[in-house]
């Protein structure tokens, strides 16, 4: 029955199969071809803009040109003469991806794979569609998946045909840049896909906010559930379609494609060699495997698998069972060795073509899977491979992109000590060869730098020595023992006539100092706890263990200021605490590392603690052995473990003053972070009430040479 209140000419309206927030969708037939079309009507979201009908017309006209078996066609486009426009399509009859029963991982693959090639191709001709969602992904006769309703898309030549601050896409998988009205590019379409793959593989969405603004913020804030234990196969591919920052996934859909396609299936892989069994039919069969394994070979790419000491023992044999469960049936096949050869002939075309890191770590495991099977026939190939890596690397490094420089590098690493389990003495060599040369061209390129990028080199790179730093490093750290109570000191590089102690004056030091001085010792306090009268907190006992090598803590201003004279008696060397400017001459000014410091991370979470935890684990809760961690030039723990008392103080003012007698100094300062500094904790200078002591300071000293 037709529907009198729309009107297409060209077309018998049947009636409404469908609609949406933009538009209604009509089994229509096309009169001149005689064929049933789905028949969109629909309004742009800039009917308001003078022009919006001829950029609409010119964006349908656009993505016509799409021919690709993934990508749904578009018949006719078009506008009636108020405004309103539509689009013809075909109409497919078998569902949508909310209608699908998925059978297993296999399933899932295909269609999810077919679904990136659609998207690759629209992306290459600068169409980016911005509303994939289930209802969006049509299936034709045969099962194919095809990618529909490009009605918001946009295209490289219209990249705004919506208002600047509309926000527009389906909420359930709208990009983090789309739910903020930012500009939006393929990696939009990449997690939108991913949202779809979370979807179909954890039975729910990624966020089930009910709320139209709670969702949007969800996307833009919000860390999706992890999956289940029988699906964390997925859980890598999913999370980086999922990342907040477009450039943290996948750069684009073949990348995406390739990652899917390697997920590991263990119930197809085997590292065994049992008997064939002898059955009806099994010709068939091992046709169909060998079929399947060259597609496990095609260098599309495939991720790591989870299993890494299997990973570097390559087998020529795949399993007949496809189940979803590990098979125990001895029903193998050996490879025939034609197919072999087809597979590498791929690989070899796959590594003429341009790359990412990413895709070349996957196709390092096909690699060395031929160089173990098939040697003799394989060098040629991996010297092709070793070959890209150095120029990948070099490039990356000349252009300054720092980042995927580390990341070729990495690869590098990784090749070579995968290459070092094999016979392949040649090619190690020319693997070590280009770790000498990155490295050597990295060094010089810290040279030329500023400092603040030599920084940035210093925290991508920290196991490369670098020139100006091995400098710094060997004219600052000088040892003095001349006495037993001496303690360790580096000279400082800017300040030659000064020494610092290469850590925190630790328990056991200060103990000598404590019984030879009969010191008594100042209750304490703990940030992190209640601090009642009756607490019996001290230097030796803080409320939690310590042993000699760790900082003292617990000890005020006053006693550490004591502990530099007595020092420099016994001595004969001048000691005292260090000003701000010199205590921040030895620090290192890269930002502070949750894992590389002792500071605030996950295993304080039974502690009150103000400051936003660092989201790792550093090992310990509270104070931890001097040196338990990197230094810089030699210098330990000035990023963490314990804040540090410095020379100086804050005068009281007349009231005070009027008052109380004795020192004229009503705080003292501190300065760095400890192991209750989150992740706003700077470790700036800040004063502490004269007298006080606490769980979290401690104190190193200055030696005046």
């Amino acid at each position: 029955m037709s529907n009198p209140s729309v009107i297409v000419p060209g077309y018998q309206i049947k009636h409404q199969i469908g609609a949406g927030g933009m538009s209604v969708v009509y089994l229509a037939e096309q009169q001149s071809l005689h064929r049933e079309v789905a028949l969109k009507v629909m309004r742009p979201v800039v009917a308001d803009e003078s022009h919006s009908i001829a950029r609409f017309e010119h964006e349908a006209k656009t993505i016509a040109q799409l021919y690709h078996p993934n990508i749904m066609s578009i018949y006719d486009v078009g506008h009636l003469a108020d405004g309103t426009l539509f689009y013809a399509m075909p109409y497919l009859t078998h569902g949508d991806l909310t209608a699908v029963h998925w059978q297993d991982d296999e399933h899932i693959k295909s269609v999810f794979t077919a679904l990136c090639d659609g998207l690759a191709f629209a992306h290459e001709h600068g169409v980016i569609h911005r509303d994939l969602k289930p209802e969006n992904i049509l299936f034709d006769a045969f099962g194919h998946p095809q990618i529909a309703d490009f009605g918001i898309a946009i295209s490289d030549q219209h990249k705004k045909w919506t208002k600047d601050n509309s926000i527009v896409g389906s909420l359930n998988y709208i990009s983090p840049e789309q739910a903020q009205s930012q500009s939006v590019d393929a990696r939009s379409d990449i997690y939108a896909l991913g949202a779809m793959l979370y979807e179909v593989v954890s039975g729910k969405p990624v966020f089930n906010e009910k709320e139209e603004l709670a969702l949007m913020l969800a996307h833009v804030s919000q860390t999706p559930q992890s999956l289940a234990k029988n699906k964390q196969h997925w859980q890598a591919v999913i999370s980086q379609c999922l990342e907040k920052k477009p450039n943290k996934r996948y750069p684009n859909a073949q990348a995406l494609k390739h990652a899917i396609a390697g997920i590991n299936n263990e119930h197809s892989i085997t590292h065994s060699r049992p008997q064939l069994k002898q059955k009806h039919g099994w010709m068939a069969l091992g046709s169909v495997l060998l079929l399947l394994f060259v597609i496990w070979l095609w260098p599309d790419t495939t991720t790591e698998p989870a299993n890494h000491s299997a990973q570097n023992q390559p087998t020529q044999f795949i399993s007949s069972g496809n189940s979803g469960k590990v098979s125990h049936d001895n029903d193998y096949i050996e490879l025939d060795p034609i197919n072999q050869n087809q597979a590498l002939t791929l690989l070899k075309e796959q590594l003429t073509q341009a790359w990412q890191p990413e895709v070349a770590s996957l196709l390092l495991d096909k690699l060395l899977f031929h160089l173990t099977t098939q040697p003799e026939n394989s060098v040629t190939v991996a010297e092709t491979y070793i070959r890209k890596l150095n120029e990948s690397s070099l490039k990356a490094l000349h252009q300054t992109e720092l980042s995927e420089a580390l990341a070729w590098y990495q690869l590098i690493n990784q090749t070579q000590t995968q290459l070092s389990t094999t016979q392949h003495d040649q090619l190690l060599s020319r693997i070590n060869a280009i770790q000498e040369s990155f490295s050597q061209e990295l060094k010089a390129q810290y040279a030329e730098r500023p400092l603040k990028a030599q920084q940035q080199m210093q925290s991508l790179w920290p196991d490369v020595a670098f020139a100006a730093k091995q400098q710094t490093t060997s004219k600052t750290r000088q040892t003095t023992q001349h006495h037993p109570n001496d303690l360790t000191t580096v000279i400082l590089a800017d300040m030659p006539f000064l020494a610092l102690t290469e850590t925190e004056v630790t328990v056991q030091q200060f103990r000598r100092f404590a019984n030879a001085t009969a010191l008594q010792a100042v209750r304490c306090k703990n940030p992190t706890t209640s601090s009642l009268r009756f607490s019996s907190k001290t230097w030796s006992n803080p409320g939690f263990a310590q042993k000699n090598n760790h900082p003292v803590v617990c000890v005020t201003w006053q006693q550490a200021t004591d502990y530099a004279h007595w020092l420099s008696q016994k001595t004969g060397h001048k000691y005292r605490l260090p000003n701000a400017q010199e205590w921040l001459a030895a620090k290192n000014q890269k930002p502070t590392t949750c894992g590389q410091h002792n500071v605030a991370g996950t295993e304080t979470q039974h502690l009150k603690i103000k400051q936003q935890r660092h989201p790792c684990q550093d090992g310990y809760v509270q104070t931890a052995p001097v040196k338990s961690f990197d230094s810089f030039n030699a210098v330990f723990g000035m990023q963490g473990n314990v804040r540090e008392w410095l020379q100086g103080c804050k005068k009281k003012n007349k009231i005070q003053s009027l008052f109380t007698k004795g020192s004229q100094c009503d705080s003292h300062p501190t300065i760095g972070q400890s192991w209750l500094s989150g992740q706003q904790g700077a470790g700036d200078v800040s004063y502490e009430k004269s007298g006080q002591a606490w769980t979290h300071i401690g104190f190193r000293l200055i030696r005046e040479l």
